[in-house]
């Protein structure tokens, strides 16, 4: 893997980064989120809220699908052969992710925001709390792998 091929899918990450603090930005004040709240937001809130859980989505998915494989494949290992789980457990293992079940726990908080539960203010409310207290990790492992990659580019 070319390293400026790694540092085009850092530069697509960062700019998911970006967005998602934007949104995040424009919504702390309503921290934490309550049913009452969502059922009675103003649609700018709204969209702030939307920016904000579409990029912390594009960001976990693209880190795992196409950082995490790019990355393993900089540091000399065969992504291909590799399930996603022994992907993880690379990261872990060569210092680029602080944990394993610190990013099975990102995913998991992903995969319950996109089924999406319309009737549900409280199911709705404690997923975007979760997504707010948790995005900070994504940056964190970003930034983790960002730096390891550029000291041994």
């Amino acid at each position: 893997m070319n390293y400026d091929v790694l540092v085009h899918k850092f530069d697509v990450c960062f700019l998911h980064l970006k967005r998602m603090q934007q949104g995040l930005e424009h919504v702390q004040h309503l921290r934490p989120l309550t049913p009452t709240m969502l059922e009675n937001m103003v649609d700018e809130d709204l969209a702030f809220l939307e920016l904000f859980t579409s990029r912390f989505s594009k960001l976990q998915d693209y880190m795992g699908e196409k950082v995490f494989p790019a990355v393993l494949e900089f540091m000399g290992t065969d992504p291909n052969k590799l399930s996603m789980i022994d992907k993880l457990n690379k990261m872990e293992k060569y210092g680029l992710l602080e944990s394993v079940e610190q990013w099975k726990n990102l995913r998991e908080v992903r995969n319950k925001w996109t089924h999406e539960y319309p009737d549900s203010y409280k199911i709705i409310a404690g997923c975007l709390n979760d997504m707010m207290e948790r995005c900070g990790l994504l940056e964190k492992n970003l930034r983790l792998i960002v730096d390891e990659c550029s000291l041994r580019a």
